[in-house]
């Protein structure tokens, strides 16, 4: 029923990755109830030239098939680092607007600003209280 486990990735969000000029897309999915990550060849994440394998679950995570889509954001890093925007990236996942536990006394959320991404430390359980930074 995914209570009380950690949204770590969002399911049916493609993202890309460029490099030395290959294009690539990608996005985690569910098969038969069951936790996959896609790969395929090009952008926008429907080309047949394409395979999956098993996403691997490990800790305190969970794959929740049938459980409420939560909203998402993703986030372009490139490889250079001269601020350039150019060149080789990959697109990350996040998903935001969720309180996350973070510590045994403190959690956090992601959430858009603009263009960007805005990570919020809280100093209780639920997202109430923000840390001063």
């Amino acid at each position: 029923d995914g209570a009380g486990r950690v949204p770590v990735v969002p399911f049916e969000v493609c993202f890309k990755v460029e490099s030395d000029g290959d294009k690539f897309s990608s996005q985690f999915k569910c098969l038969n109830g069951e936790p996959y990550a896609y790969f395929y060849e090009g952008f926008g994440c429907s080309s047949t030239n394409s395979f999956y394998l098993p996403y691997n679950i490990s800790g305190n995570t969970a794959a929740v098939c049938d459980g409420t889509v939560c909203d998402s954001a993703v986030v372009k890093l490139y490889q250079d680092t001269g601020c350039t925007e150019s060149g080789d990236y990959v697109e990350v996942p996040f998903i935001v607007n969720e309180c996350i536990q973070a510590t045994a006394t403190t959690s956090g959320k992601f959430t858009c600003a603009g263009t960007s991404i805005k990570a919020t430390e809280y100093s209780d359980l639920e997202c109430g209280t923000e840390l001063e930074s």
